[in-house]
């Protein structure tokens, strides 16, 4: 007899799979949390989002370490056949130039332990820098010897300068510019004079907001007739002034353009030079000049260069904008301009970082820097016991470097859906045997992954000087795709992976299960002393998921 046919039981739920590619859209301190374009991220701390992927920088290693004070100015004269750093620490100024040496005796030592500002400045006697700090009487290097610049002087009417009050220096139209603190004074020397009788310009008439100068700058302009020279001037309350000319003493050959106002800037070394523009870091945001004289301070932060992590800007200014070290340097050639910000006064510091390739940013963590330099196109930074070299090794000077990346939350295509994540795959191009600790974020929970995973970072291993079986092959071109279980359930979801790498000077290499790597000849192997660049490129991540009901 026929029987009437069954019910199908219920289905088993299906998993789905969805791969997501790396955030090179770079560090999202904008977008609202359920709004944030999959390509960005929430966190980016240690990676550069590159074209087509991400980057994990590099560490940094002592060049000279054993400072009783902190190193707040790092000062680099740029000769013919290369340069040669210094650096200010405390009331000294120290030769740093050789890495791995002791800082030993100062090379001058003035009476203060302001911060020095300097300029490189060439005329027919040679090459020199030339630096002030507001409480001693400028010097200047020569190659060979620094030397107190005594022949200083000027006078404007019933006002006499006195020297050690030039706080800042900079250079316009061949000419070495100071400015005296707490006033609206610059002075000015003759074309190419290195020394001599100052003269004043005083702007106070010309500022209507009070406050005192701060910094000052020489802006090229490209025209349709060939490049137009200004010279800038920024007070404390943000007004600056823009005089177009060479020679401050003819009025035929200077005028002044106009005062604009912007946010007030942060730090006396607010000013970056970069490209054909001029970047000053304000309460406002970091902004370009060439911005700063076309619109109104309302529309200045909606086109700063922050705009994209306004956010996490405006709580760092509000926060740390009292503490010595905010300070922008362009690194050329790591493709990337770097903004420190001083998280303690002259203790700890973050960087936000633009790469230059997508205008794109993230966040630098683990480097304590208060001011930073370039000798000879590398990147040096000064620390509250040393100066650093860096972009190289693959730690902090021993220290490992934490890598955290969160992805934009995303419904995966079915949005209003319960999910529930059970595996992830990162895919990681690198050398080193990476094992992240990964997590899925439900709900816009902000929780970091647990047991923070911290792998040696190995040289590759030639072909028979090992024992088969007890390493990883290292390949430069190698893609991981390890999975790891997830276990989230919620509507939105974001990824986030972090890992450290450490490279412990002189320990024994192993596969992690005990066993370690031996020469064939009895001899253990260990870690180099050697540098290590770190080769890790972030692709994307895969996860897979299974959709629930809509309740």
């Amino acid at each position: 007899m026929r029987q009437p046919a069954k019910g199908n039981p219920q289905r088993q739920q299906t998993a789905l799979s969805t791969s997501i590619p790396a955030p090179v859209g770079g560090w999202d301190q904008k977008n609202a949390l359920a709004a944030m374009p999959p390509t960005n991220a929430v966190v980016m701390d240690n990676w550069l989002p590159r074209n087509g992927y991400c980057d994990a920088r590099a560490g940094s290693v002592v060049q000279v370490n054993g400072f009783t004070s902190p190193v707040h100015s790092l000062l680099i004269w740029r000769g013919p056949g290369g340069d040669h750093m210094f650096a200010g620490s405390g009331a000294f100024i120290y030769d740093v130039n050789t890495q791995g040496a002791a800082p030993g005796s100062a090379v001058y030592t003035p009476t203060t332990s302001n911060p020095w500002s300097y300029v490189n400045f060439q005329n027919f006697g040679g090459q020199y820098l030339w630096a002030c700090n507001g409480g001693d009487t400028p010097v200047y290097y020569n190659g060979t010897t620094w030397t107190e610049n005594t022949g200083l002087s000027g006078t404007d009417g019933a006002i006499t300068l006195n020297p050690a009050n030039l706080i800042t220096c900079f250079l316009n139209s061949s000419r070495i510019w100071g400015i005296e603190k707490g006033s609206t004074r610059a002075w000015f020397l003759p074309v190419t004079a290195i020394s001599g009788v100052m003269q004043c310009l005083d702007l106070g008439s010309v500022f209507t907001l009070g406050g005192e100068l701060v910094a000052g700058c020489s802006w090229t302009v490209e025209g349709g007739i060939g490049p137009s020279e200004y010279c800038c001037f920024i007070t404390t309350r943000g007004e600056i002034a823009v005089y177009q000319g060479t020679d401050p003493t003819n009025a035929n050959n200077w005028s002044l353009v106009g005062v604009f106002t912007t946010g007030e800037p942060i730090g006396s070394r607010c000013l970056l030079r970069m490209g054909a523009d001029v970047i000053i870091i304000t309460t406002l945001g970091i902004m370009a000049l060439s911005q700063i004289l076309t619109l109104d301070r309302e529309a200045q932060e909606r086109t700063a260069l922050t705009d994209m992590i306004q956010n996490a800007f405006r709580t760092a200014q509000a926060s740390y904008s009292g503490n010595f070290g905010w300070e922008a340097v362009a690194y050329p050639a790591g493709g990337y301009t770097l903004f420190n910000i001083p998280t303690q006064s002259q203790a700890a510091a973050v960087q936000y970082v633009q790469v230059a390739q997508t205008g794109r940013w993230c966040r630098f963590v683990g480097m304590n820097a208060l001011c930073w330099g370039l000798c000879n196109s590398l990147l040096y930074f000064g620390a509250p016991d040393g100066v650093y070299q860096a972009d190289t090794g693959a730690t902090d000077n021993g220290n490992p470097v934490t890598y955290d990346v969160q992805w934009a939350f995303s419904a995966y295509g079915l949005p209003g859906r319960q999910k529930t994540w059970t595996m992830a795959r990162p895919l990681l191009k690198t050398i080193p045997r990476i094992q992240p600790a990964l997590a899925m974020l439900a709900d816009y929970a902000s929780t970091v992954p647990m047991n923070i995973p911290t792998v040696p970072a190995v040289t590759s291993t030639l072909w028979g000087k090992m024992f088969w079986g007890s390493t990883i092959w290292t390949d430069v071109n190698a893609i991981r795709y390890d999975w790891a279980g997830l276990g989230a359930v919620g509507f939105m979801g974001a990824p986030r992976m972090t890992f450290s790498i450490s490279l412990p000077y002189g320990a024994l290499v192993g596969d992690g299960a005990g066993n370690t790597l031996a020469d064939g000849s009895g001899n253990e192997l260990s870690v180099a002393a050697a540098s290590y660049a770190v080769p890790v490129q972030l692709l994307g991540i895969d996860i897979v998921f299974k959709p629930g009901t809509i309740l």
